[in-house]
């Protein structure tokens, strides 16, 4: 029961934090040019 309900917050937070590395990760390319 409790890894229904965690599953999809920690599929929520996995996906927040690969989008904040990745625009991180085009911040850098952009200010390296």
């Amino acid at each position: 029961m409790v890894s229904l309900a965690v599953f999809p917050l920690m599929a929520s937070v996995g996906l927040l934090w690969f989008l904040l590395g990745f625009a991180s990760r085009l911040r850098i390319v952009q200010e390296i040019r």
